[in-house]
Order: C-alpha cells, then sequence, then structure tokens
C-alpha cells in the first residue's frame, strides 16, 4: 500500500509538471492505468479521481486501464494514438 501511495504522489507531481508546460498546452493527454492484472489494483474511477484527470480543462484527456501482461485495451490504447496523432498534422 506504502508503494501505491508513493506511485501516485510521483505520478500527480509528473501530471502538473506537464500541465504546467506552456509548450504542451492543449496537447492531447493519455493517462494509462497499467498492471491491472494484478491484486490491489486501483479502479478507473480511483485512477482518475486521485490524479484529478476531471479538473483539466482545455485539452482532451482519456484514461485506460490496460495489462500488457494479458493485452487488456491495448488496441484501444494504440487506436487512441493513431487518432490523437493526427492531431500534430
Amino acid at each position: 500500500m506504502k508503494k501505491l501511495i508513493m506511485t501516485i504522489y510521483l505520478s500527480l507531481n509528473e501530471l502538473h509538471d506537464l500541465l504546467s508546460k506552456p509548450s504542451l498546452s492543449g496537447i492531447p493527454m493519455l493517462i494509462l492505468g497499467n498492471k491491472i492484472d494484478k491484486p490491489g489494483a486501483l479502479s478507473k474511477q480511483d485512477l482518475t479521481e486521485q490524479m484529478g484527470l476531471k479538473c483539466i480543462n482545455g485539452r482532451d484527456v482519456c484514461c485506460f486501464m490496460i495489462s500488457c501482461k494479458n493485452s487488456i485495451n491495448i488496441d484501444t490504447v494504440i487506436d487512441w494514438l493513431v487518432k490523437h496523432s493526427k492531431w500534430m498534422n
């Protein structure tokens, strides 16, 4: 549990650092909750609340829960990335 709290804290700090960079303003953001196959993994709702994702304005923010081990939502993530890569062009 202590490791999970530290991971969330570090992730939240990194997120706020990215959001504060003017050069990244308005760029779509994809948040991934990985290792959902492990016991005690956060739910999408918990991750969204812990990271304050609903409070982010001025950009498309999407959150997917994934498991690379079990190939859960990997195709969905790739589709999102392809769709939003066109944003850059």
